[in-house]
């Protein structure tokens, strides 16, 4: 979690509650305090302002913060496009799920490749439909199918080639009831 903006309650440091967040759809709240000091901060303090508590804890409470699911951490492909490409893995499932934020002016396409790094017929980057939106639990297609059971339990790569787009998280899924 960043600290806030200069002046602000959370600007010197902040602490996330352990165990203390719970999920609602497609957020993850999380509380936390925050204090206009870092570490060590309340020792460069004046006398005066150490004994003003509106200096020193009036402003500490505690906080809830929003944030998308699984949002921690992220690739981040700038405009000018990047890609980047996983080790060989194993999946179990039917599909590619994508937890991916595309810009305006973005797009994310995602192809598989054996173990060796060559792309596998019908999974091919161009075979991938445009990734262009933003969702936590987006499903991945390759023309008019995003079945990859085939693949599964075989040695897979996964591209991702992106523009203007973050990548926070895949996973492979059942095939939806």
């Amino acid at each position: 979690m960043r600290r806030g903006l200069p002046g602000e309650f959370d600007f010197g440091m902040v602490q996330c509650g352990g165990g203390l967040h719970f999920r609602r759809g497609d957020y993850l709240y999380q509380f936390y305090a925050g204090w206009p000091w870092t570490h060590g901060g309340f020792r460069r303090l004046t006398p005066a302002q150490r004994q003003d508590k509106a200096v020193t804890w009036g402003r500490q409470t505690l906080y809830l913060a929003k944030q998308r699911l699984d949002g921690f951490v992220s690739a981040d492909a700038p405009y000018s496009g990047g890609w980047l490409v996983t080790p060989p893995l194993v999946f179990e499932g039917h599909r590619l799920e994508l937890n991916v934020n595309v810009a305006a002016m973005g797009d994310a396409r995602v192809e598989i490749q054996d173990a060796d790094g060559n792309p596998i017929p019908g999974f091919t980057r161009d075979d991938c439909n445009r990734i262009l939106m933003n969702d936590v639990a987006y499903t991945v297609g390759w023309g008019d199918t995003s079945d990859v059971s085939a693949l599964a339990g075989k040695p897979v790569r996964l591209r991702f080639e992106m523009r203007s787009a973050k990548l926070y998280a895949f996973q492979f899924r059942a095939q939806q009831q």
